[in-house]
């Protein structure tokens, strides 16, 4: 597990924090400095808490269709041992190839096909943030699977013929 940054919305937070502080001050306020403990602790406990949802959260089988043609798209089938729900990326090849959120249990990510050979390998990150959503943390494994084959997409049009004329 490794911290990935903070949420979109924490910068404004911060910025709310900080314009309380100048608060506090200027006035001298006791209740205003016990809001800003508080926030505070509240703050630690959601960065605490993304990393404590990716403690017991793995990937454990990534299963795709042992054959599909290049460019289709396809639906990867993982089984996810996590509390809660968890973002999911997954890689083939340094190619992401799907992307989503997934619950705990069974779940199906819509996705596309790698490039053209034969891949047993994938590359699977969970992200979490913990209820409160401020501070993401991330954490990768790789994966084996059974082969999946990517052919290239058939042609639609027919293949000329051309007949060479008998020498009689």
């Amino acid at each position: 597990r490794r911290p990935a940054g903070f949420s979109r919305g924490a910068a404004s937070l911060v910025f709310a924090w900080l314009l309380s502080v100048a608060i506090a001050l200027l006035t001298g306020a006791a209740a205003v400095i016990l809001l800003l403990v508080v926030l505070l602790m509240a703050v630690c406990a959601g960065v605490a808490s993304g990393w404590w949802l990716l403690r017991g959260a793995c990937v454990e089988s990534v299963t795709a269709p042992p054959i599909v043609d290049h460019g289709d798209d396809m639906q990867w089938r993982l089984a996810v041992r996590s509390r809660t729900a968890v973002y999911v990326r997954l890689r083939v090849d340094d190619l992401q190839v799907a992307e989503g959120w997934a619950a705990p249990g069974v779940a199906q990510l819509p996705g596309t096909t790698p490039r053209r050979g034969l891949y047993d390998t994938a590359t699977v990150q969970l992200s979490g943030a913990g209820r409160p959503g401020i501070f993401w943390w991330r954490r990768s494994a790789a994966l084996t699977f059974g082969p999946l084959v990517v052919a290239p997409r058939a042609d639609v049009e027919a293949a000329r013929v051309v007949r060479a004329e008998s020498s009689r």
